[in-house]
Parts: C-alpha cells; sequence; structure tokens
C-alpha cells in the first residue's frame, strides 16, 4: 500500500470509520506481531502489543490528521509500547521473584511501578476476600493468612475437613474470578504465589 493510499486510511479512521480502522489492522497485524516474536519471543507479549497499539491508535484517531508518515507513525507506537511491555514483565518477574523466595524486593528493583504492582494485587486480594460469604472468609483467613492446616481448621469451626477444603477450592475461585473481572488478570500469576504461601 502506497503512503498516499494510509493517509487516506487515517483520514477515514479519524473520522470514525471502523472499516477503516479494520483495514489498516489487517494491512499491520502479522507485520507487528513478526516484530514482538522477533524481539520478544513471546506470543503472549506479541498478541498484548498488537491490543495496546491499535487501542491506542483508534482512542487517539483525532491525531491522525497531522501524520505525515503513517507506517513510520505505527512502528515508532509499537517500539514504545513494546518497551513499556517489556519493562513491565520484567516488574512482574522481580515481584513473582520476590514473593516466591517471601523477601523483600531487591534494592535495585525498589521502584514506584514494581511497588505498585505488588500493592494494587495485595488490595484487591483484600477486596475479593472481602466479598466472599462469611464462612468462606473465615476459612479463607485460618489457611492462608494464619496458617492453620485442614484439621486444625475443621476442629476450631466444628465442621469436616472436607467441608473446609471444598469452601477454601471455592474461596480461591472467586478471588481468581474478581481479578479477573476488575480487569488484573495480568496479577494473576503473583496471586498465585500469594495464595500458594
Amino acid at each position: 500500500m502506497t503512503i498516499e493510499n494510509e493517509l487516506l486510511l487515517f483520514k477515514a479512521i479519524s473520522t470514525g470509520e471502523e472499516a477503516a480502522f479494520k483495514q489498516l489492522f489487517d494491512i499491520y497485524k502479522n507485520k507487528l506481531f513478526g516484530l514482538a516474536i522477533s524481539l520478544t519471543k513471546s506470543p503472549l507479549l506479541a498478541e498484548e502489543l498488537l491490543q495496546e497499539v491499535f487501542t491506542s491508535l483508534w482512542i487517539s484517531r483525532h491525531l491522525l490528521t497531522d501524520v505525515l508518515d503513517p507506517a513510520a507513525y505505527i512502528y515508532q507506537s509499537a517500539y514504545r509500547k513494546l518497551h513499556q511491555l517489556i519493562k513491565k514483565e520484567q516488574h512482574q518477574q522481580l515481584i513473582l521473584q520476590a514473593v516466591k523466595e517471601q523477601s523483600e524486593l531487591p534494592q535495585q528493583a525498589n521502584d514506584p511501578e514494581i511497588q505498585l504492582l505488588l500493592s494494587e494485587t495485595r488490595r484487591i486480594l483484600a477486596e475479593a476476600v472481602s466479598q466472599l460469604s462469611e464462612q468462606k472468609r473465615k476459612i479463607y483467613q485460618l489457611a492462608k493468612v494464619d496458617g492453620l492446616s485442614y484439621k486444625q481448621i475443621s476442629a476450631e469451626l466444628d465442621i469436616s475437613p472436607n467441608t473446609v477444603r471444598n469452601h477454601l477450592v471455592e474461596a480461591v475461585r472467586l478471588i481468581r474470578e474478581h481479578f479477573t473481572q476488575v480487569g488484573l488478570a495480568s496479577l494473576l500469576p503473583i496471586l498465585t504465589i500469594l495464595l500458594d504461601r
């Protein structure tokens, strides 16, 4: 496609034409996906890059009339987003490592973004736990916070160990579901380690 045709597509997209947006997506999706795969070796990051680039392009479509080189604009956006995604991925890996080792975050990783991811995971976890039924919340607290065994919890609450297990499995399922519902499924790996402690 010529630069003139791409400029026409950008102009159409700037007025909200979804067909033009889909056409542009079809032109660049494989190129951007291939670029991301070659740099990250991660299909998940590549998919996320596509979403980020085209979501951003659609949201800021009113700016497209000022673009002189659509291809350069798209690739610059892709590189910027890719850099952000890689940085975010590295931060999450540092958090996962720290949580696995049940240690403080490494000093060199002690920046606001990392702290925010970890505190956000804990905040949403507390929010999810508060929405559990009283019995599930109590069992979750005894098992995951106080570290009691099924047998100890069953003796304390006068219910069978099997009932304890069922309540806990359901509580964890509801907590995971809550993370997905609030749009923070990307934090589930961190949550998994917190729950498995």
